[in-house]
């Protein structure tokens, strides 16, 4: 079989159209869009569960913050099974399901994803056990769609600089789902309530979650009508162990899922504590949060558009770790910022740019990564690595919120404290900027070990 060269320098097999010395085939604008549809629509959902999940149960379903703990860590667990089960099935069926299974799943996962916000009137032991079982389920539909959508991108292209394209639609698509929440999510939550106590927000909440859930399901239906595959998945009839097996030594991949996994761990613990450092260290209100949000997420937009331009420029490695250099600037800047509104306003918009452009790099990379170890073991594993990857995303977030939620319990944190004292002040900064300053310089450290005979050095 004849090889050529990715965008990393690594030789992999060449496709049909370039054995046959075409060039790969350009994907149309409405395929991009279509295909960013599906992180948009996963956003406007699982943005609410990273950003607002845990003010959510703490401050409106008034679920002890000791409990949202545990929570928000143990249902990843789950997901240990879940992921895998559906990456073994796309790999076992070659893929041909791929497209079907999202246009399939696109009504349960709306469906699932509104009762994951539904504040079931319960007693206190009573809301535990529904949160439980509601992100439970959640988690496991999330599972069930974006495996396949994982998948679905390796198989639309295999020319390097469109998958840095395509997946710079599909960030898109998650910043511009995720700033719809962030902008739209506290004054929805008080128009539809009426009012700002616990009741009137648990009536907000749950018509404003039945809304993104409708309109989530209209935007998966249009990734599943508007992609094509170029690339189907080879057939394989390899055991689940086989599968596994080229995936232990893929070193790539491993790179891969720890460089996702720290990138999440760092909006995702911003995210999550950005109304309570609003209010207790910058001392402005929760509406300001949702300002916060907005622009952070308009900075990851930004960060998504301009991420295939400096790639073209600098190739793919050194794009990413001159944006981690950048992100740690940033988080600095923030922090001797202290209550200086406007310097933090600056700080932290400039290091979302950074956090935007490194999301599509990472899902480039990985697509590199699968098809590199594809190549080198012989055995296709697509959808088992993107099932895992998904999992190590879904995992960072639980991880997270498990160390966010448990900080603010150090913290002595209440839904009805008005100002917060030292103790407090402390772990909301060690979360807000600690967490994501030493999330960063593992990152540098990960690319530091990047392989010498696989440096992502060449242009995209």
């Amino acid at each position: 079989m004849t090889e050529n060269s990715s965008a990393w320098g690594v030789r992999v097999p060449a496709s049909p159209a370039v054995i046959a010395g075409a060039t790969p085939e350009r994907l149309s604008l409405a395929e991009k869009l279509g295909y960013g549809c599906g992180d948009l629509s996963s956003n406007l959902t699982w943005g609410m569960t990273m950003s607002y999940l845990m003010y959510y149960y703490t401050d409106i379903y008034l679920i002890p913050a000791a409990a949202v703990a545990w929570l928000l860590l143990v249902p990843r667990l789950f997901d240990a099974f879940c992921d895998p089960l559906f990456g073994y099935i796309i790999d076992r069926t070659s893929g041909r399901h791929v497209k079907s299974m999202i246009g399939l799943l696109a009504v349960p996962f709306g469906v699932v994803a509104f009762l994951c916000f539904l504040p079931l009137p319960l007693p206190p032991g009573g809301k535990v056990v529904w949160a439980w079982v509601s992100y439970l389920a959640f988690g496991a539909m999330y599972s069930a769609i974006n495996t396949p959508y994982g998948a679905l991108g390796n198989m639309m292209t295999t020319a390097p600089q469109e998958r840095v394209t395509l997946n710079a639609f599909r960030m898109a698509g998650c910043q511009i789902g995720q700033l719809a929440v962030a902008g739209l999510t506290l004054p929805a939550i008080a128009f539809f309530g009426g009012g700002g106590d616990a009741p009137h927000q648990q009536r907000g909440v749950a018509i404003f979650s039945l809304l993104l859930a409708i309109v989530g399901t209209g935007l998966w239906i249009l990734t599943w009508r508007s992609a094509k595959i170029r690339k189907p998945l080879p057939v394989t009839d390899h055991r689940l162990g086989e599968l596994l097996s080229s995936l232990v030594r893929n070193r790539l991949w491993h790179l891969c899922n720890t460089l996702m996994f720290l990138n999440f761990l760092v909006f995702c613990s911003e995210s999550a504590l950005t109304i309570h450092y609003t209010r207790f260290i910058l001392h402005r209100s929760a509406a300001t949060a949702g300002l916060l949000l907005t622009v952070a997420t308009l900075g990851a937009v930004i960060g998504a558009v301009v991420a295939p331009m400096l790639t073209r420029r600098l190739g793919i490695r050194r794009t990413y770790g001159l944006m981690l250099v950048c992100e740690l600037a940033g988080l600095a800047a923030m922090l001797a910022a202290g209550g200086n509104f406007v310097l933090f306003l600056v700080a932290f918009t400039l290091q979302y740019i950074c956090v935007g452009v490194l999301s599509p790099l990472c899902y480039a990379m990985l697509a590199e990564a699968i098809d590199d170890g594809e190549a080198k073991t012989g055995v296709a594993a697509t959808g088992l690595a993107y099932s895992v990857n998904s999992l190590v995303t879904k995992v960072a977030v639980g991880v997270t919120g498990f160390i966010i939620a448990t900080l603010l319990a150090w913290g002595r944190y209440t839904p009805d404290l008005q100002v917060g004292g030292p103790v407090l002040t402390f772990w909301l900064k060690a979360g807000f900027l600690g967490v994501p300053c030493s999330a960063v310089v593992l990152a540098i450290l990960t690319l530091c070990f990047w392989p010498a005979d696989a440096r992502v050095t060449a242009k995209a």
